[in-house]
């Protein structure tokens, strides 16, 4: 039964990257390098049954395989899970990811009343927007080398780097933000306009 949660549900691997070559192909290649992958992850985590399954874990396996063997994707996600303790966001009470949607509402309240103050006004919290962003660590929604370099900054500075890239984002699109004048136009920006970066956008990000 440990392992059922994840193995019934990795068929979620072909809504995973589903644009993407390697992905793409229904049993090719990188489904099933995917499907591995999360299998030996439930395997090995002993805890899997209070971790339960989410869709994000997909999206942080996938970013991996396109990078490594599936042995050194195994040896990375379990460095992320486990020692940068990513794996408590996946819990089904989601305790962990509520609290760091309540920080990243915090930190937008100390560093950018302004925008803060605006998306109070028509009720968005980080919940709206910025959940999968934590979940995945960008990858579900932004461009792959955007996401890389994410990576990149996770497993040398550690997870405060998911609240410093959101911030960035946030701030750097403020303007654009605060002139949207409904709660639909807000989310619409913040979940399909923002996640389009251009390579300009990317690399003023990165280096902010």
């Amino acid at each position: 039964m440990q392992t059922i949660t994840v193995l019934d549900q990795s068929n979620d691997s072909g809504r995973t990257f589903p644009s993407h070559q390697y992905f793409s192909v229904q049993l090719g290649a990188g489904q099933l390098s995917l499907y591995n992958l999360l299998k030996a992850y439930s395997l090995m985590d002993t805890e899997v049954q209070a971790v339960g399954y989410c869709q994000g874990i997909s999206f942080v396996a996938g970013v991996l395989l396109l990078h490594m063997r599936e042995e050194q994707a195994f040896d990375m996600l379990k460095f992320l899970m486990y020692d940068l303790g990513i794996r408590r966001q996946y819990r089904p009470d989601m305790v962990s990811l509520q609290i760091q949607m309540y920080q990243l509402s915090r930190l937008l309240h100390d560093y950018h009343r302004d925008l803060y103050n605006h998306l109070e006004e028509y009720e968005i919290g980080p919940s709206l927007y910025a959940a999968p962003w934590f979940l995945t660590l960008f990858a579900s929604q932004f461009p792959l080398g955007f996401v890389s370099r994410i990576f990149d900054f996770v497993f040398v500075q550690g997870t405060e780097v998911i609240f410093k890239v959101a911030l960035c984002l946030l701030s750097s699109h403020e303007g654009e933000i605060v002139e949207c004048d409904s709660f639909e136009s807000i989310v619409d920006y913040l979940k399909a306009t923002l996640p389009t970066l251009t390579q300009t956008q990317m690399e003023q990000t990165i280096a902010k």
